[in-house]
C-alpha cells in the first residue's frame, strides 16, 4: 500500500556469476500513488570485468557474464577480441585524466586480458575506470578500481 504521495524507492537486485561474487545493481525508484501498476526494467550489463595488476600497464580482464572467455578470433571463437570495445580513464593524484585504449593481449590468450602501457609521464594513479562494450551485441560492462 502507497501512501498518499509520491515516494521514493531503491530496488536491489543481486545475480549470480560464474566468478562466485554475485552482481549487484541498484535502480531508483519513484512509486506515484496514482499509479497502480508497475513494469520495471532492469539491464543487465553482459560484460563481467575483473582487475589486474601488472606493472607499467593499465589493464583488465574482460569476460562474458556466463564466464566466457575473450579470445584472439576466428574460427574456433565466439566472443572475439575484435568485436571488444575497452578504455581506461585514469586520474592522477594532480587530478589530470588520461585514457588509454586497451587492446587485447595476446601473450595472455585465454585469460581475456587488454591492457595498455602506461605512458612514461603517468602520474601516481589515483583510480581508473574502465569500460567495456562488446561492438555486434552493444552488450556493456564497467569496473571502478581506486589505489
Amino acid at each position: 500500500q502507497l501512501a498518499d504521495q509520491i515516494e521514493f524507492g531503491e530496488l536491489h537486485v543481486s545475480i549470480p556469476t560464474t566468478q562466485g561474487q554475485p552482481f549487484h545493481i541498484k535502480q531508483q525508484l519513484i512509486l506515484d500513488p496514482t499509479k497502480t501498476n508497475y513494469k520495471i526494467n532492469i539491464v543487465v550489463p553482459g560484460l563481467y570485468l575483473a582487475p589486474s595488476q601488472i606493472d607499467g600497464k593499465v589493464s583488465v580482464f574482460v569476460r562474458m557474464m556466463c564466464g566466457c572467455a575473450v579470445t584472439p578470433g576466428p574460427p574456433a571463437s565466439l566472443w572475439p577480441a575484435g568485436d571488444f570495445i575497452v578504455v581506461a580513464t585514469v586520474l592522477d593524484d594532480a587530478g589530470g585524466v588520461t585514457t588509454y585504449n586497451l587492446e587485447y593481449d595476446t601473450a595472455q590468450t585465454g585469460n581475456s586480458l587488454f591492457s595498455a602501457d602506461l605512458s612514461a609521464d603517468q602520474k601516481t594513479i589515483v583510480s581508473v575506470n574502465f569500460s567495456a562494450s562488446q561492438i555486434s551485441t552493444g552488450t556493456y560492462g564497467a569496473l571502478v578500481q581506486t589505489n
